[in-house]
């Protein structure tokens, strides 16, 4: 599951960027090593121009991504955030 938040999810003409986070449970470790390198973090966001963090993305008390991507960091107000969830049979029938 990856939860997507940032001005990509408002109501903003031109966005900026957006904030990710996802759980890695299952998740090829075929993907650009970028992603899953924290010290790589400068150069993620420049080449997926946002954000991604990995787990801690339960929308549950244990998601301190999750909770941390939905509140405004200036105001601490709520902000929207949306789910996406593929299975890898949607992904290799594509």
């Amino acid at each position: 599951m990856v939860f997507v938040g940032g001005s990509f999810v408002t109501s903003k003409e031109f966005p900026g960027d957006y904030d990710a986070c996802w759980d890695t449970v299952g998740v090829s470790s075929t993907l650009d090593p970028i992603i899953y390198d924290d010290n790589l973090g400068i150069e993620r966001r420049e080449k997926y121009r946002g954000d991604w963090l990995m787990g801690g993305c339960d929308p549950g008390p244990t998601g301190e991504f999750f909770r941390f991507l939905s509140r405004d960091k200036v105001t601490g107000e709520e902000r929207g955030m949306i789910g996406i969830k593929l299975r890898m049979v949607e992904l290799l029938n594509s």
